[in-house]
């Protein structure tokens, strides 16, 4: 039996090679902890969307997507009904399977503001979100993202807003995934690194220097461990995607050179 559906049609529905530590969503690659569905875990769900649209979207299964840019407010992981975490189980998308019958809909959703919002719709229009292809366009402009992927761009942005937001350090700076060392949701943390990138290079030195504050040593051992990891990331970057990045550090650990150089 054939399906009717075109081949090309479903090459953005695969996830590429299961055993490889990438994962595409959209064509493209990243860290293969960016998928956080499965069987047996948790949904996150706007429940607006699924009024209106009466399915689940694919983005909300991002482990950095928690809002909806379109009515500005928190994705739902948990039912109103039951309390429990949302699963993907139930009497249509819209259930939640519980013996209370959850309707998701109906289910209460905390505000975002404008710039959790906007930054979230400017990670899915790098994904290729068709609503938000402007966001995505104006993201790619700003200074340490001409030569980046689609991709890296996000990746960035998510690695430095975990760092960011941090208020303690963290197990792997500049880490892709959460490892209980960040207590704020992804749009916060989103919309902090993009307001650090889009005040090039003094946003992303001000984010720096709040990163190294969180370390009781001394300035310079500080400003290595919390730009170490971002050097090792950007460097194999192709193109030289990374370029503008390294040369932010650069400039950043020269100043913290001469800053150590002046304490007593």
């Amino acid at each position: 039996m054939e399906a009717s559906v075109p081949f090309k049609s479903l090459l953005p529905l695969w996830r590429g090679d299961p055993h490889s530590p990438f994962v595409l969503f959209w064509n493209h690659e990243l860290p293969g902890s960016a998928l956080d569905f499965g069987l047996q875990e948790g949904r996150k769900v706007c429940p607006e969307c699924l009024a209106e649209r009466g399915r689940h979207l694919a983005v909300w299964d991002l482990s950095f997507i928690s809002a909806c840019p379109v009515h500005r407010k928190a994705l739902v992981d948990k039912c109103h009904a039951c309390e429990n975490p949302i699963k993907w189980k139930g009497n249509g998308l819209a259930w939640c399977g519980c013996r209370k019958g959850g309707d998701l809909t109906k289910a209460p959703a905390a505000p975002v503001t404008p710039e959790q919002a906007n930054a979230t719709a400017c990670v899915q229009g790098l994904l290729g979100d068709p609503q938000f292809t402007e966001e995505g366009t104006g993201v790619l402009a700003l200074p340490p993202f001409r030569n980046m992927a689609h991709a890296q761009v996000i990746e960035f942005l998510v690695r430095l807003g975990l760092d960011a937001a941090a208020t303690r350090p963290r197990r792997y700076f500049f880490g892709f995934e959460n490892m209980g060392d960040v207590e704020v949701p992804p749009h916060e943390a989103l919309a902090r690194s993009l307001a650090a990138v889009r005040n090039w290079p003094a946003g992303f030195h001000a984010e720096l220097d709040n990163m190294r504050r969180l370390h009781l040593t001394d300035v310079t051992t500080a400003t290595q461990k919390v730009t170490k990891g971002i050097v090792r990331w950007a460097t194999p970057l192709p193109n030289g995607g990374g370029w503008a990045i390294k040369q932010a550090v650069k400039d950043y650990r020269r100043a913290a050179r001469e800053l150590d150089a002046r304490s007593p």
